[in-house]
């Protein structure tokens, strides 16, 4: 079940890749809406309809297009766009069957009691675990895409997250270690902590080296479990910073937390989960 939240956004400057959409100016607008009258003036008196109603249906018509424009052609594309993620009967034998989607730049948080399986729900999302259901990325099906690919632009970062390499840097592409320098100040982070032996870390320190690691991977979806647990207020407030600044570029979120305060400042839905019950 999703349950419909105020979305909160910032203002932030670093970029995840995505794409944005400009739309037309209001003098653009007024200009058409002109042009649009003229025309049906014109059409009416050559139809031989009452100029008035000719004129009136097809300058109205014209307003409410030029009007959807200028509000932003992202939002009224929104009508009829493909979701980015969208999930049909997903579930296993712990989790009960969900149906929702997700659209760019949304972010819904995973609810639910200890142990009824949000983790699990992830990983069935990623393809990480055995379920049934189907699940599609902006229309295209998980089982039409290689494994591979599917779990980079629909990326789970667990709870602790696994590093097979003896620092953050070292998981890095040569050309995402300024970008990760630039995350790593903003999230009060010292670069050099990048370059240091993961197991120095505190876990609030490897959760925000997680976090850097799986931004500059630029999913299309990304699904966080609990990943400002162990971080203090501050800290908390700089995570969601950059995260709002990362749906605002277009990036999909699932959140699983326990602080209902947070899902409340970064959520627009909630997507509460049910233990599977035994026949």
């Amino acid at each position: 079940m999703v349950e419909g939240r105020r979305q909160a956004h910032g203002a932030e400057n670093v970029s995840f890749g995505a794409e944005s959409v400009n739309a037309p100016d209001s003098e653009t607008g007024r200009a058409c809406v002109t042009l649009a009258w003229m025309v049906c003036l014109r059409k009416a008196r050559l139809s031989g309809f009452p100029s008035f109603s000719f004129s009136f249906f097809f300058v109205m018509a014209a307003v409410r297009s030029v009007s959807c424009s200028s509000a932003g052609a992202a939002v009224c594309a929104s009508d009829h766009a493909v979701p980015r993620l969208r999930v049909q009967d997903l579930g296993s034998a712990v989790v009960a069957p969900l149906s929702f989607s997700v659209q760019a730049g949304q972010c819904l948080a995973v609810e639910g009691a200890s142990g009824v399986g949000k983790t699990r729900l992830l990983r069935l999302i990623a393809d990480l675990d055995e379920g049934q259901g189907e699940a599609w990325l902006e229309g295209r099906s998980r089982s039409a895409m290689p494994a591979p690919q599917w779990r980079r632009q629909v990326l789970y970062q667990a709870a602790e997250a696994a590093w097979w390499d003896s620092s953050v840097m070292a998981h890095l592409q040569p050309q995402q270690r300024e970008a990760a320098c630039t995350l790593a100040m903003r999230l009060d982070l010292p670069a050099s902590r990048l370059e240091a032996d993961l197991t120095q870390l505190s876990t609030g320190e490897r959760q925000r080296a997680a976090l850097i690691r799986s931004l500059l991977q630029r999913p299309a979806v990304l699904m966080l479990d609990e990943p400002t647990s162990a971080l203090d207020a501050d800290n908390v407030a700089r995570v969601e910073a950059v995260l709002r600044e990362a749906m605002q570029q277009g990036m999909a979120l699932l959140l699983v937390t326990h602080a209902q305060e947070q899902a409340q400042r970064l959520a627009s839905g909630v997507l509460r989960v049910m233990k599977r019950e035994r026949a």
